[in-house]
């Protein structure tokens, strides 16, 4: 798997249309991310608030591989196409969308999406309780 060379993430995988598909919501590629809880990080570029969340995100990132927890992220702005192929898939309650502001973390449990979380994002025990499905 590609490995992030997104500024401000370390030794994350960035989801990009080359190796995720939303409506096998994870490729070959991506294969690992099949098993076990999966949270995506969704951002926008220009986003002040994901600059701010990405060194908890990397702090986590470096905790969750001891946990065997994964943790990617997606440019949602940039992967716009994806992002609405993956609203499709999950299918949310009618009016509802994935993403209502950046960042917001997806959470997938063995493939299949779980729930997401757009509170505290700088908040480090708000977003690790998240993260491992506390």
């Amino acid at each position: 798997m590609s490995k992030s060379t997104e500024r401000g993430f370390e030794n994350i995988t960035l989801l990009t249309r080359k190796n995720f598909n939303p409506d096998a919501t994870f490729n070959s590629e991506t294969e690992a991310l099949r098993h076990g809880l999966t949270t995506v990080m969704c951002f926008a570029g220009w986003c002040g608030h994901c600059t701010a969340a990405k060194p908890i995100y990397n702090e986590i990132c470096k905790m969750g591989k001891c946990m065997n927890i994964n943790l990617c992220g997606i440019d949602a702005v940039a992967n716009k196409d994806l992002i609405e192929r993956l609203n499709k898939v999950i299918k949310l309650p009618k009016g509802d969308t994935l993403i209502a502001g950046y960042p917001t973390f997806i959470q997938f449990k063995d493939g299949k999406y779980l729930r997401r979380y757009d509170e505290s994002y700088n908040n480090r025990e708000a977003l690790l309780a998240f993260i491992i499905g506390d």
